[in-house]
């Protein structure tokens, strides 16, 4: 994906990479992609490998297992759940002293970029 990145798409692009697919603009995705949303908008697209891309990367020794996979995202998803919800507890006091609505915004937004990050870390690590 070229130009300025979704926090979703850096945080996804590993396990894109990983199964042989690509990560798309919302304007470039066509029939066959998957489109993600973010906040009711398209965020970005997945394409799809075709089969014949991905026998020839299994014939190379690139493709990864499934259960390597499975296990980074098991581990991942793992987690940034306990990330997710520990937020409250630790902007709690932030949000709390703000009245102001753009910064308790700023504040929530900041910590979901950070879970963001740290899942494209994860996947990254993990998925090798």
């Amino acid at each position: 994906m070229s130009g300025p990145s979704h926090p979703l798409a850096e945080a996804i692009e590993p396990l894109v990479e990983a199964i042989g697919a690509h990560v798309v603009a919302p304007g470039d995705v066509v029939a066959g992609d998957i489109t993600l949303e973010w906040e009711g908008e398209p965020a970005i697209g997945i394409r799809l490998v075709d089969i014949v891309s991905l026998e020839r990367r299994k014939l190379e020794g690139t493709l990864l297992s499934r259960r390597k996979i499975e296990n980074a995202l098991f581990t991942a998803s793992r987690i940034m759940r306990d990330h997710i919800l520990n937020i409250p507890t630790r902007v709690a006091a932030l949000v709390a002293g703000e009245t102001d609505e753009a910064a308790c915004a700023k504040i929530l937004g900041h910590e979901l970029k950070e879970a963001l990050s740290e899942l494209q870390t994860l996947l990254k690590a993990g998925i090798k």
